[in-house]
């Protein structure tokens, strides 16, 4: 092969074999990731998405995860992004797999784009974009699917924004506006945001360095960036519109702080050291870890990086530099005064968790840097040189100071402690290894070739090889394992489920072999003690996995706060009345809940009927019960019960209320005059179809969700939905035969339709 062909290879080479590195297990094993969000959000997500498209129906409303809840709108569906609909020909671990190496892929070869714009040669851009692959906040992403592939388009962003700026042109403008609407798509608002939040310093110094005029520049950008949010409108205006209903932005202020960096853990950062996986006493679990598992795996990005990083620190490596300063004070959280001031001038941040979200900015502009450092250090006169081996030397002198660190304090067993010092004297040795390099080289290509590539081993190959750990996996057959509670069930088309919600499972990766709340019976052939348990939950039918097989949910935990106000109300009496049995049947019922499941029955079961007890990979079998009296999931009734607008959801266990005769509505009492029967009812993903015979005004009830993307019809007449019920949907009929017919639209789409059209013709014109 001809040199040019190797050059044209090399970067997508090199940062492929980086990301066949990390899921080699994956590739090659028969194995599957299959870690926390994978298995607990996304495998009954995206089931839900592929049972919606192949029942004919748009994915845009999820019929079977609790009540029934957004999809489309949900940015985490990725219902645009291109990719989620190969998940309608690839099985779900085959297809997590590919989806994992393709984001790490477009996340370095977006480095080495970037990299190269700003200035940076071939090979010290390939340095960068490989390492961004392989260092820690990239990959920790993984269990995070749209977040990683959110942060992979962050450097395809900032990369053609700098082309844009300094050259302008309108094939610089579709580049720019195609990657922010295919971020957009990919489904994570946070990343997106930080990205567009990137530009303003990246493109003022790219503008300056190359002597070009900022005030042009930025307006070309912001041109760019129009178009992509104009494409992306389909996703955006749903998304908005869901949000805004949402709790998640009444959250108090502390939970913008939750899974914050702190100080102590940037010794992650060069050496190769997870501290989450020491075992530290509770003292220091509580005041460094906050008490829980880290929601990044890995911030580790290796010493060698890190000097490179500095070396990189000249004319056009400020605006990086600044970028990752602001980067790593967003993740520290609450241990500066800085996120705390952003939050104060912008609010609506403040919908945004998980602070140290922002070390994959840090990681990309760091990664960056390196690939400009790598390059000044191989060209640069003496005197840079120094100034590079002077930043290496004082980064070793951290090293030094960590190695010595008292971690007695923080350990409670002496020799893991000595150990943690004998993982921080590996940055240590790279660092003066790199210093001696950037004085010893002498002038001339035939000496800086052969530097660069030491320099960049040193840089590249410890980070990856401390990160060959990182992705937990298990044998395939996790994602087909079919619940044998399933043949228990008596669900038919008019009953839920209600599973009370269990945490059973540890970290995959903690040095400890803690054993979970509920104890394992044994490891399932072929899979750990964390895969078992995993894998547990599915079989226990834990809330969302019972949505993988078609079975309807109920009063589903909503930890992130996505659900509106009065439905989180609703399914949080529900667990405040679980020590009142009567109570709690009746709001089963209410909910038209037919079965219940528990592997740790409370007094709330005293009121059910106990049906099977189904064996599970835990010391406890699962407990199914049937709800006596549930409402049938469609039916129609007479009367009216007064439930004002503001009235708690506790007014629903009134005597007086009875869901059988009655509707709870914001409308004055009307008796339960005369008879009205549901005749047959059809359930589809995004809509239902009832037909009702009444001798009496009466109102047909579905017991879904309200949302306002629901319409109805009588007899092909509009009419309103009504939230009933509390939370529920209700029509009104007159008395007669009817035929009810609710479909879902999601609000926005239809505007966001028509500005991602304007968007498609601007992408299209010439010129």
């Amino acid at each position: 092969m001809n040199r040019i062909s190797w050059r044209r290879i090399g970067p997508g080479l090199a940062v492929g074999l980086a990301a066949v590195f990390l899921l080699r297990r994956a590739l090659f094993a028969g194995e599957a990731l299959y870690w926390r969000d994978i298995n607990m959000v996304w495998l009954p997500q995206v089931e839900v998405f592929v049972r919606t498209v192949a029942a004919g129906a748009l994915p845009s409303w999820d019929a079977w995860t609790g009540f029934g809840r957004p999809l489309l709108a949900d940015p985490r569906a990725e219902v645009f992004y291109p990719l989620t609909w190969l998940n309608l020909v690839l099985p779900p671990a085959r297809f997590y797999t590919l989806f994992v190496g393709v984001h790490l892929v477009l996340g370095g070869l977006g480095v080495y784009r970037l990299a190269r714009a700003l200035g940076a040669g071939r090979a010290a851009s390939t340095l960068g974009g490989a390492a961004f692959a392989a260092s820690g906040p990239l990959p920790a992403l993984a269990l995070t699917w749209h977040h990683m592939a959110g942060a992979a388009w962050m450097p395809w962003v900032l990369q053609a924004a700098v082309r844009l700026g300094l050259r302008g042109g309108a094939a610089a403008r579709r580049a720019l506006g195609c990657v922010v609407a295919l971020q957009v798509f990919a489904g994570s608002p946070e990343y997106s945001a930080l990205a567009l939040l990137a530009l303003l310093p990246v493109v003022v110094g790219a503008a300056r360095s190359e002597g070009a005029a900022v005030r042009p520049a930025l307006l070309r950008v912001a041109t760019g960036v129009a178009l992509g949010l104009l494409l992306a409108a389909p996703q955006v205006l749903p998304s908005a519109l869901w949000a805004s209903q949402a709790q998640r932005g009444a959250l108090p202020r502390e939970a913008a702080f939750v899974w914050s960096l702190h100080p102590l853990q940037l010794v992650e950062v060069p050496a190769p050291l997870r501290m989450w996986g020491l075992p530290l006493g509770p003292e220091a679990q509580a005041r460094v870890l906050g008490g829980r598992e880290p929601w990044l795996h890995s911030i580790h990005l290796g010493a060698g990086l890190l000097v490179l990083a500095l070396a990189g620190l000249g004319r056009r490596g400020a605006a990086l530099a600044v970028v990752a300063g602001l980067a790593l004070l967003a993740a520290l959280g609450p241990h500066t005064p800085f996120l705390g001031l952003v939050l104060d001038l912008v609010p609506p941040l403040g919908a945004f968790r998980f602070p140290v979200k922002a070390m994959a900015l840090f990681a990309l502009a760091a990664c960056t840097l390196a690939a400009l450092g790598l390059d000044r250090l191989a060209t640069a006169p003496g005197r840079d040189r120094r100034l590079a081996a002077a930043g290496a030397l004082a980064l070793a002198a951290l090293s030094l100071v960590a190695v010595v660190f008292p971690w007695q304090s923080l350990i409670a067993d002496a020799g893991l402690a000595a150990g943690a010092r004998d993982l921080l004297a590996t940055p240590l040795a790279v660092c003066a290894a790199m210093a001696a390099l950037a004085m010893a080289r002498g002038e001339g290509r035939a000496r800086a070739r052969p530097m660069r590539v030491v320099v960049a081993a040193l840089a590249l190959l410890p980070p990856l090889w401390a990160q060959r750990d990182l992705f937990a996996t298990t044998p395939v057959d996790f994602f087909g394992r079919r619940p044998e509670a399933l043949r228990v069930l008596e669900l038919g088309l008019s009953g839920r489920l209600y599973t009370q919600d269990q945490v059973v499972m540890p970290s995959p990766l903690a040095a400890d072999d803690a054993a979970p709340r509920i104890g394992l019976r044994g490891e399932l052939a072929g899979h750990g003690r964390v895969a078992t348990a995993a894998l547990g939950l599915h079989l226990a039918l834990n809330p969302p996995t019972a949505a993988r097989w078609g079975v309807p949910g109920s009063f589903d935990r909503d930890i992130l706060r996505f659900e509106p106000p009065f439905l989180a109300r609703l399914n949080d009496l529900l667990r405040e009345r679980e020590v009142e049995p009567a109570a709690h049947a009746r709001l089963l019922a209410l909910g038209a809940v037919a079965n219940a499941a528990s592997l740790t029955p409370g007094p709330w079961a005293d009121g059910l009927l106990l049906s099977a007890r189904v064996p599970t990979p835990f010391v406890r079998p699962l407990f199914l019960w049937r709800v006596p009296g549930a409402q049938p999931r469609v039916h129609a009734v007479t009367g009216v019960h007064p439930l004002p607008a503001d009235a708690p959801p506790a007014a629903l266990l009134a005597e007086d209320f009875d869901p059988s005769r009655a509707v709870a509505l914001d409308q004055p009492a009307r008796a339960a005059a005369g008879t009205a029967r549901v005749e047959t009812f059809a359930v589809a993903p995004d809509r239902l179809r009832a037909t009702v015979v009444a001798d009496a005004p009466a109102h047909v009830v579905f017991t879904d969700a309200w949302d306002p993307g629901w319409s109805a019809r009588v007899d092909g007449v509009a009419t309103p939905v009504l939230r009933a019920n509390g939370a529920f949907r209700a029509v009104a009929v007159g008395a007669g035969r009817h035929e009810v017919e609710l479909r879902y639209w999601p609000p926005g789409l239809s505007a966001g339709l028509v500005l991602g059209a304007l968007g498609l013709l601007g992408l299209l014109r010439r010129g």
